[in-house]
């Protein structure tokens, strides 16, 4: 499949490219941190939250490109939730002293 791709929308790809490898990057060394017992399960579940909206924020931005606009208003969607989410278990963790460094 051939896709002419303007300058423009070359480079939201190569930044989404970066984005999701440093993204991706930062949840694979909160996992290992989580391993070898410098965090705790609640930092842990309240980091891939943050960091899951991100990359579906950053997914809706970028796919918006060639995709359908159900696909990106449903990735948006997704990315609401995990916010939601997030800011909530982060808020009941620092509200209750659970969350723990």
């Amino acid at each position: 499949m051939k896709m002419d791709l303007s300058k423009k929308e070359k480079t939201k790809l190569w930044l989404s490219r970066i984005s999701g490898i440093i993204l991706c990057a930062c949840l694979i060394s909160f996992l290992v941190l989580y391993y070898l017992n410098y965090i705790d399960a609640n930092m842990l579940l309240v980091s891939i939250l943050g960091l899951s909206s991100l990359v579906f924020v950053f997914a809706a931005i970028f796919l918006n490109i060639k995709s359908s606009r159900t696909l990106t208003y449903f990735i948006f969607a997704l990315a609401i939730i995990f916010a939601i989410c997030f800011i909530v278990s982060l808020w009941y963790f620092l509200e209750n002293g659970i969350f723990q460094l």
